[in-house]
């Protein structure tokens, strides 16, 4: 079986920007920045600040429980403080990709109502397409709804790398994602088998 070239080179730009994530802080930083200018932008400055506000008095309090489980770890931590530092740095690195992920996936939970709404309106009209169709007996295409379930997949899938992805999240980008998800929903539901 041969390779993909599409799904390598997808594949090679995935690794390349997590490298530059774990590599270089200046990258964090500028996509850290965007993303607050975007979110900002789209929400207003009240509403942004309060989902980041939100975010960061979820992981402060979920930081307060994690600690050094015994003595000699800790006893151990302060014999070698190049490896405290170490390990702090990790962390505190580790705490900002933490924050930006929670941050995005706030702003989406936040567009939840626009979300449901946008799913809810294909949904309702697939469904009553197909009953339209039962009634006047036409036939579903079985390739549309492969390539219903196909486009579903890739646009999940999509979604997803975007969120965790460190390139800049634009809240526009779940209006986008929604939209298109409804439309595919709707054929994927108008191309259903018929059952006897």
């Amino acid at each position: 079986m041969k390779p993909n070239v599409t799904v390598q080179i997808f594949s090679s730009l995935l690794m390349g920007l997590i490298v530059l994530a774990m590599v270089f802080e200046p990258w964090n930083r500028m996509v850290d920045q965007l993303d607050t200018r975007l979110r900002r932008t789209f929400f207003g400055l009240e509403k942004s600040i309060s989902i980041e506000h939100e975010v960061m008095k979820t992981m402060s309090f979920n930081l307060d429980d994690v600690g050094f489980s015994s003595v000699s770890s800790k006893e151990l931590m302060n014999r070698m403080p190049d490896l405290q530092e170490l390990v702090f740095e990790i962390s505190e690195r580790l705490a900002a990709r933490i924050n930006r992920t929670l941050c995005r996936i706030s702003s989406v939970l936040a567009l939840f109502p626009v979300v449901i709404l946008m799913l809810a309106t294909p949904l309702m009209d697939g469904i009553l397409g197909r009953r339209i169709k039962q009634v006047r007996f036409d036939y579903p295409s079985p390739l549309l709804h492969r390539c219903a379930i196909f486009l579903l997949s890739a646009l999940l899938a999509i979604f997803t790398l975007l969120i965790i992805t460190p390139i800049p999240f634009a809240p526009q980008e779940t209006i986008l994602m929604s939209l298109l998800s409804g439309l595919v929903l709707k054929q994927y539901l108008l191309h259903l088998p018929k059952r006897l």
